[in-house]
């Protein structure tokens, strides 16, 4: 009959908008969590002091030069020049003072009329927070 018609239509359009509003429900209580999550997280600052030991000559050397170019030794800068470090990081700025970590990677002369050096280097830190 046209009236059991209107009924089922309309229980199908009923049951339709009630998923559509549990599942909005169900975002907005997913969002409102994460939201929270976010808020509550503190943000944490760390002031980091250690002092950096490149030794490029004597005893216990943590730098060492692995290329150049044909002129490096014959400019100010020595331009060119490519070093290879495992640099102590240390408490003090005396390097027999507690050792923090290492500092590895290399650095580059990168300027002819001027000192520049270019560097990219991992810092590992083995004690302290």
């Amino acid at each position: 009959t046209k009236m059991g018609k209107l009924i089922d239509n309309a229980c199908s359009n009923i049951n339709n908008i009630a998923v559509a509003a549990g599942a909005a429900t169900w975002l907005f209580w997913v969002a409102l969590s994460i939201f929270e999550r976010h808020q509550m997280r503190e943000e944490k600052i760390s002031h980091l002091h250690f002092y950096f030991h490149d030794i490029v000559s004597g005893k216990n050397v943590t730098a060492v030069e692995v290329a150049s170019a044909p002129t490096t030794d014959h400019s100010f800068t020595q331009f060119g020049m490519v070093m290879v470090m495992d640099d102590w990081l240390t408490e003090r700025p005396e390097a027999t003072s507690k050792t923090v970590g290492r500092s590895q990677g290399i650095y580059v002369s990168s300027c002819q009329e001027k000192l520049h050096l270019l560097m990219a280097t991992t810092f590992v830190f083995d004690s302290g927070k």
